[in-house]
């Protein structure tokens, strides 16, 4: 398992190298791979890049970083299929397993969607995100401030400040750990019209690409939640999984649970048709919002922000009430 993971790891890096014009340093690139869904340091960066050095798949330009060699694109070319599509899947399946949340005692550990704004615009942001709250497009109502300099996965930069916010993604870790099966099927952007979801518009599968879709959604420019937040009408980020028809009563039960201590973001659950997805037989589909939409309606506002998807494992008893911050 952990032979394979470092695979995988090794192949997005020599992806990212092959998509820049210039070269890389490894700062650079463990902020990429966190964008991507990796948990990895800047440390563990170089000394998988001496790894790909000695393999002649990349080459090192002094102090300029480093860029992937002929034998480096072939490697990649070459990837397994599953390498080069699967590991999104894999690596939300890890963070839902790895969510160490006791809901009888309403604490541990959740998954964290990270935002970093410059400092003066601070209130502006936490703004933007209540708007969302309010909208009921969140996951819940609590965050954690990162202030300049903050360890972990991420690193906060100087004159800048971090939002952590709790991604969808923990209620799933919760139903796991009671024993319900979790298929993750899709992220997609949902339709809002009178305030009210219709329809999703468009779904990208998580087996089926290299990077978060939530992400791609984001970076395409294809949400308009400040819009579902302040008219009613617009596209917001939802994501959809199966569970079996069996697990219903006690997945509604959890979810009841999760949000009598603040972590909730249901859209619909059903055994037939949900917001325009065919649910598989003897299943039930839940949709929910991400808890990315409160920071991705600050970059709509703002493109100098910076998100990163499931960047963080946060300790909920250390996050708090927005409006208490």
């Amino acid at each position: 398992m952990a032979r394979k993971k470092t695979e995988r790891m090794l192949i997005e890096i020599l992806r990212i190298l092959s998509n820049s014009t210039d070269p890389l340093g490894a700062r650079a690139i463990a902020e990429e791979l966190m964008k991507r869904g990796y948990d990895v340091t800047e440390r563990a960066v170089r000394y998988h890049l001496a790894s790909l050095d000695s393999a002649t798949l990349t080459v090192k330009h002094g102090n300029y970083g480093r860029s992937i060699t002929s034998f480096g694109l072939k490697e990649l070319e070459d990837a397994l299929v599953e390498d080069r599509l699967g590991f999104t899947i894999t690596r939300i399946e890890e963070l839902i397993y790895n969510t160490v949340f006791n809901l009888e005692e309403g604490g541990g550990m959740v998954i964290g969607d990270v935002l970093i704004v410059d400092k003066g615009l601070f209130d502006r942001a936490v703004g933007i995100i209540k708007e969302v709250i309010q909208a009921g497009y969140a996951v819940s109502n609590r965050v954690k401030i990162l202030e300049e300099g903050a360890g972990g996965s991420i690193v906060i930069p100087f004159g800048r400040v971090g939002i952590a916010t709790i991604c969808s993604m923990t209620v799933d870790g919760a139903l796991i750990r009671s024993g319900i099966p979790v298929d993750m099927k899709y992220s997609g952007t949902l339709q809002i019209l009178g305030s009210s979801p219709t329809a999703f518009t468009d779904l990208i599968g998580y087996s089926g690409t290299s990077m978060n879709p939530t992400e791609i959604f984001i970076s395409r420019g294809m949400t308009s939640i400040l819009s579902a937040a302040r008219t009613g009408s617009g596209k917001i980020l939802a994501n959809y999984r199966e569970i079996p028809s069996a697990a219903v009563d006690d997945a509604k039960r959890i979810i009841e649970n999760m949000a009598g201590i603040g972590i909730d973001g249901t859209i619909k659950i059903s055994e037939e048709e949900n917001l325009g997805i065919r649910v598989s037989g003897r299943h039930a589909g839940i949709t929910m919002c991400t808890g990315i939409n409160m920071i991705a309606a600050v970059l709509e506002d703002n493109s100098s922000a910076e998100i990163y998807a499931m960047g963080a494992a946060i300790n909920y008893n250390e996050m708090r009430e927005i409006d208490k911050i």
